[in-house]
């Protein structure tokens, strides 16, 4: 258990600081085995953020490695990165609530040998620079960036919605979710559920009736 063994670990030598570096998630490409995979992408992981989070001293970090979840410019991630995934997301919750103690994400390339990510890797974690979230392919390492969209994008989509169809929108009730709920409102979407961790607030009610 992750909470076990850091404890057992700070007990030994209170003073040290702890990079942990989580490798598990890498071996979850198969389907055949999907309990086991939401072990190693999800339930697992998930405890040793809390484990990191725990840390009062400040002094745990956490890097997070998956092969082949993310899609870049070059390759697509395929059904079998699906799992991966899903600990990509985990660890991008973890890096924004907990970004003194959150590391990086790191993207391995599915086509590379274990040697070729290892050193990968390896290079990775000696890296120095404010990025959190990286990819590596064919030798190459790519990290996000945001690009503007053509307007025509956004224009098309309200002949999608239809108004016997119900629409999710995660992050609801924060000043985005709501404008694009008016938005998809206005567009014809007939029934909307706003999701949030945060629920509403007092002053806000007004605004997202109108």
């Amino acid at each position: 258990k992750p909470n076990v063994i850091l404890q057992a670990l700070r007990q030994k030598w209170p003073e040290t600081a702890f990079d942990v570096v989580y490798l598990c998630g890498v071996d979850a490409r198969e389907f055949s085995d999907a309990e086991r995979n939401i072990q190693l992408c999800m339930q697992t992981p998930v405890r040793l953020m809390q484990a990191v989070a725990q840390d009062t001293r400040g002094m745990t970090h956490l890097w997070l490695v998956t092969r082949g979840a993310q899609n870049t410019i070059s390759y697509a991630a395929t059904a079998a990165g699906a799992f991966q995934a899903m600990l990509w997301g985990a660890g991008r919750v973890f890096s924004l609530e907990h970004s003194d103690k959150s590391r990086r994400l790191i993207d391995l390339d599915p086509n590379r040998t274990v040697e070729q990510n290892a050193a990968d890797l390896l290079r990775e974690i000696q890296h120095e620079d404010v990025e959190d979230q990286v990819a590596h392919r064919g030798g190459e390492r790519l990290v996000p960036r945001v690009k503007h969209a053509p307007v025509t994008t956004f224009e098309s989509a309200p002949g999608r919605l239809r108004a016997d169809a119900s629409y999710l929108i995660v992050g609801g009730l924060g000043s985005v979710g709501l404008e694009v709920a008016r938005w998809a409102a206005k567009h014809g979407a007939g029934h909307l559920v706003l999701l949030s961790r945060g629920g509403l607030k007092q002053s806000e009610i007004g605004r997202a009736s109108c």
